[in-house]
């Protein structure tokens, strides 16, 4: 039902953690697509707040699955400039 976004400035990476919990900190809800083949996330004000330049980092990435101890499944992307 929600997502929690974090940013890492230093190696320029999301990583992406799907929750059910409305009281995370951080949460952006997931809106299904109404023919059901997926889903989105309005992210314009984690983008902003970590000043991400859509212009360098814009574009499709491929992500990897980590399992983080205090988090949980965690979905990260390392953005690349373009």
């Amino acid at each position: 039902m929600f997502a929690v976004l974090f940013w890492d400035n230093e190696k320029k990476a999301v990583g992406l953690h799907f929750t059910n919990k409305k009281d995370e900190k951080g949460i952006y809800k997931v809106k299904r697509s109404s023919k059901g083949g997926g889903a989105r996330i309005s992210a314009k004000s984690f983008i902003a707040k970590n000043k991400i330049d859509l212009s360098v980092y814009s574009g499709r990435y491929l992500w990897k699955k980590i399992d983080e101890p205090t988090i949980g499944q965690l979905f990260v992307f390392e953005l690349n400039k373009i």
